[in-house]
């Protein structure tokens, strides 16, 4: 299993070449964001785990420019920086981090003839899927969904089909070393929900990063995803501590 801070970076680079108007994007070692122009807390994201005031006040000095509402996740040594944050952060809890070693078997390891690449020119079909299950706003999948169909974007996104209709969604970003898969934006709508369908998404999407060398599959798990994920061998690698500015559709 990689250590925790590599486990923190992989995740950040997941987001280092997003882009579209107003978007700051940065990875440095003890930190990362992902901003965009939107008054959205969902589309805008934060990791400190440097345990360095200075690293925390850059972070928060960013997000203030970019003058928006935004998720600031705290791991590790930072932690305990949250309760400085003042009364304009609000502590709406954690999100479990979970891995799972990619390399261990499966019973449904075989490759689903249901689940294919999101193309190119398939952005409004992403942004529907990821809003749907979500509930967020169209701006907001949008925003995510255009970078994730972006073939100059390293992040990929991948679609299950039941009869020729797409039913779910989710994005993987293989990291730059190679080493580790990351999963973002698992979009089952409720009305395609419980059958199997996020399930067999995921496995097909683990099975394609085992096949370009990747070790270890890393997660952010809502409360709603964290079941499946667990059931699929998943395991809690830490929790980060989520500090809020504005609203969110995800948490708070």
């Amino acid at each position: 299993m990689i250590d925790a801070a590599t486990v923190r970076r992989r995740m950040g680079e997941a987001f280092a070449d997003f882009r579209g108007p107003g978007v700051v994007a940065r990875s440095e070692p003890g930190w990362w964001l992902i901003l965009s122009s939107l008054a959205a807390a969902d589309a805008n994201m934060a990791l400190v785990h440097e345990a360095d005031p200075a690293a925390l006040d850059e972070v928060v000095g960013l997000i203030g420019a970019q003058d928006v509402p935004a998720l600031l996740m705290l791991a590790g040594d930072a932690v305990p920086f949250g309760d400085g944050l003042g009364e304009g952060w609000a502590d709406v809890g954690g999100m479990p981090i979970m891995a799972r070693e990619l390399g261990s078997a499966r019973e449904d390891a075989a490759p689903d003839p249901r689940v294919r690449p999101l193309g190119a020119d398939e952005t409004a079909l992403a942004t529907r899927l990821i809003a749907d299950a979500y509930g967020i706003e169209d701006e907001v999948a949008r925003f995510f969904a255009a970078n994730i169909a972006d073939p100059d974007v390293a992040m990929r996104g991948w679609v299950l089909e039941v009869d020729g209709a797409p039913v779910s969604f989710v994005a993987s970003h293989l990291a730059l070393a190679g080493d580790a898969m990351s999963v973002w934006c698992m979009s089952t709508p409720p009305q395609h929900a419980r059958r199997g369908h996020g399930r067999a998404l995921l496995a097909a999407v683990e099975a394609h990063a085992a096949a370009a060398g990747a070790r270890t599959g890393l997660l952010g798990a809502t409360e709603a995803g964290y079941p499946l994920y667990e059931r699929m061998g998943w395991r809690t690698f830490e929790e980060w501590r989520i500090r809020l500015s504005g609203a969110s559709e995800q948490f708070g």
